[in-house]
């Protein structure tokens, strides 16, 4: 079985207590952080990633990136101590700014905080422009070879399609001795777009365009980009893995036109199969003053998703043609 399958660990958000009934926490799974050699890996001191750029302190090591870090380095302190400093992605909210900072307070072996007790615990920090949360915490109990404290430093950043993660974690002095390191790195990230922003031709997938859709050229991380009339919306992405699953997606998609979440056992009820050119896709239909109609398809080691987003009468009247686009969606082979 491929690495990449082998879910070993959640990425956006945990439910932190056997007791949490929050049905509207996303759950986002995803594939081992198995890091590959990259351009930017080991040979470049300055890294540029979608619209984000950087330049890696002098003092931090580059090491391998992966399919999640899009910047990944360690420093090393006088008594041997490795830090570990890495930028990661995810889309959207990713579960957003509570439930990752006790995801991480998890790691840590802290009791979670609560919603009031967040802004106690967090500070803002300047990002690329944009406001940014810094939060820091360290263990109460030596969990590091049971002989050293462990700490974590950590921004989060929201962006438009995308959630930004930027976390130091290593031993409680080591951690500190880099703090001021880490602070200055965040504030000189800047926003500059790449010189072409346009994504390159995708070689995963055809499909026949509809005749009055208009074709838009894809920023990452859309593989295909349409507008529908004015005001309408269609993207086709693809995330590695299962990202978190048809009930976490539906009930994510559900909080961004203002429903409430659902439980597993209303599914059946709210969505149908059809062939996706050849393979079966779970379809659905979530309709309020704007409505989504969306695909969900697993294909080998990712999720596809093919989305439209409009006012209602826009994605009601351009149904029927929208599951018909869907059939005309072919994966390609691999070269």
């Amino acid at each position: 079985m491929p690495a990449i399958k082998r879910l070993l660990f959640l990425v956006a958000i945990v439910l932190m207590l056997s007791g949490c009934k929050d049905k509207s926490i996303i759950v986002y799974e995803a594939p081992k952080d198995i890091r590959t050699k990259h351009p930017h890996s080991e040979a470049s001191a300055s890294t540029q990633t979608n619209d984000l750029s950087w330049e890696k302190p002098e003092a931090w090591e580059s090491t391998a990136l992966s399919s999640f870090r899009k910047g990944s380095f360690s420093f090393t302190s006088s008594s041997g101590q490795k830090v570990d400093i890495s930028i990661i992605t995810f889309p959207e909210k990713a579960g957003g700014l509570f439930e990752n900072i006790n995801r991480w307070r998890d790691q840590l072996h802290l009791l979670p905080l609560s919603q009031d007790q967040l802004s106690d615990n967090t500070t803002s920090i300047n990002i690329a422009g944009q406001s940014a949360t810094l939060v820091e915490m360290v263990s109460e109990a030596a969990i590091i070879e049971e002989k050293f404290k462990s700490r974590i430093i950590a921004a989060i950043l929201p962006d438009d399609q995308q959630s930004w993660f930027f976390k130091m974690i290593g031993e409680d002095t080591a951690v500190l001795s880099q703090k001021e390191t880490f602070i200055s790195f965040l504030t000189s990230i800047k926003r500059e777009p790449p010189k072409s922003e346009v994504a390159q031709p995708n070689q995963e997938i055809s499909y026949q365009k509809p005749t009055n859709w208009k074709e838009l050229p894809p920023t990452p991380p859309r593989q295909a980009s349409f507008q529908v009339k004015e005001d309408g919306d269609i993207s086709i992405i693809a995330f590695p893995g299962e990202v978190g699953g048809n009930l976490a997606n539906i009930n994510r998609w559900r909080e961004q036109i203002g429903l409430s979440p659902i439980n597993n056992e209303d599914l059946p009820t709210i969505t149908e199969t059809i062939m996706m050119g050849d393979s079966p896709a779970l379809i659905v239909h979530i309709e309020n003053q704007e409505s989504i109609l969306a695909a969900i398809l697993p294909q080998g080691s990712k999720t596809w998703f093919v989305k439209f987003r409009g006012p209602s009468d826009i994605v009601s009247s351009e149904k029927a043609t929208f599951l018909q686009f869907l059939q005309t969606i072919h994966f390609n082979p691999s070269p």
